[in-house]
């Protein structure tokens, strides 16, 4: 792991930062790094999933590095709580949707409907049906 890191390390305070970067695996399945794809072999650019730092400027006192560390620990907290959040969003829309059909499932044989006060609604066929195709049509847009 240190030989990676160094070598990362390397690429990215080597002078043309701006450089595309590859990885790839040898017969011996041995990772390796360079600036310039082999020639016999599949690598992949790896450039945007390195973090460019220009050690010379950038990180030249310790109140720099202490922003960065900042800074990078903010984004890993707005990430986490973004998917926190989605996370958050699927379990309602799989709420919703167990509901939904469990509704769509009790509206094919008799049923009764109700308003919000509780009292009974009297309901045609007609409207039965409609009411259950709007709710299968919901429940094919919304759930997968």
């Amino acid at each position: 792991m240190k030989k990676f890191n160094l070598l990362l390390l390397l690429l990215l305070v080597h002078p043309a930062l701006n450089a595309e970067i590859y990885s790839w695996k040898d017969e011996h399945g041995n990772t390796h790094f360079g600036d310039r794809p082999p020639t016999k072999v599949q690598a992949n650019d790896i450039s945007d999933t390195v973090e460019k730092v220009n050690i010379s400027n950038r990180l030249s006192t310790p109140e720099m590095m202490l922003q960065q560390a900042q800074e990078k620990e903010q984004k890993r907290i707005e990430a986490s709580a973004e998917e926190r959040a989605l996370q958050q969003a699927k379990i309602e829309n799989d709420s919703y949707c167990r509901n939904a059909r469990q509704r769509l499932l009790d509206m094919q044989g008799r049923v009764a409907f109700y308003d919000e006060q509780g009292l009974p609604v009297k309901v045609t066929e007609k409207e039965r049906a409609e009411k259950a195709r709007q709710l299968a049509a919901e429940i094919k847009d919304s759930c997968s």
